[in-house]
């Protein structure tokens, strides 16, 4: 059709897909971690989360947006041997943290669900229908969405430690491991187009969606920054994807030592 069309608002229905798109998709892992020191320089990690929107929902209940779903559950455990010991380097600024090697599992899965309405006008839009001319609409949508993660993982780890200043810890590492899992985003819309005069005009439906599955085998690198204070210890991590240069991921977390 010619350029016209994209100013014409119909009164039959319309459908709108989106797809062969790439987007960035989040999603949260929360945790609780705690360990165990064991002989000969082992020890077990395990981190843990349940949470469901039964427990406590938060208190995102606007016109706007209101939470529907938010179910999370993370479990995973690591063994970890610590292989060369701590070396100080330049007293009092600078030493070597020791150098580990570990193994373990990783179980993640939840869902989010957003919906809402709202409500806006779009002005000064040229229309062939019902007399050419530009209008004012108003336009009425509700949509929906969701965001689904389902993930498990075993992988192993070197990772070189660093302290600086007594104050922060610096690692750097490699790894790999194998993944079967997905992250799959869904959303729809529906809105009606109308005017002051003589009423709805239309209807506009859309609908996305994006599913992303990682690679089977991944090599890691990772680095990580921990900040010491007292037995509160602030740490951030990051795990690059040296497979294939695309997946990222962050961990800001806190915890205390004893």
């Amino acid at each position: 059709g010619d350029h016209r069309d994209l100013h014409r608002v119909d009164r039959r229905q319309r459908q709108m897909c989106i797809r062969d798109r790439v987007y960035p998709a989040y999603a949260p892992n929360a945790n609780l971690l705690f360990g165990f020191g064991l002989a000969k320089g082992f020890d077990l990690l395990v981190k843990a989360l349940v949470f469901s929107d039964t427990m406590w929902r938060p208190p995102l209940n606007q016109k706007s947006a209101t939470l529907k779903k938010l179910n999370i559950y993370s479990l995973g455990a690591k063994l970890r041997k610590n292989l060369v010991g701590e070396k100080r380097i330049l007293p009092h600024f600078f030493d070597f943290g020791g150098f580990t090697v570990s193994g373990g599992v990783d179980y993640m899965s939840g869902i989010i669900g957003v919906n809402g309405q709202y409500k806006y006008k779009i002005d000064t839009v040229f229309l062939t229908n019902p007399a050419p001319g530009f209008y004012n609409l108003t336009l009425d949508a509700y949509y929906n969405f969701n965001v689904k993660w389902f993930m498990t993982a075993a992988n192993g780890q070197a990772i070189a430690y660093f302290n600086f200043l007594w104050i922060f810890d610096i690692y750097l590492g490699l790894g790999m491991a194998l993944t079967w899992g997905y992250i799959k985003l869904d959303g729809s819309g529906l809105a009606t187009v109308s005017l002051l005069t003589p009423g709805d005009q239309g209807i506009i439906r859309a609908q996305a969606g994006y599913k992303y599955r990682p690679k089977f085998v991944m090599g890691l690198f990772i680095a990580g920054l921990e900040i010491n204070l007292w037995i509160l210890k602030l740490n951030i991590e990051t795990m690059a994807n040296i497979s294939n240069n695309r997946d990222i991921s962050v961990q800001i977390g806190t915890r205390f030592q004893f």
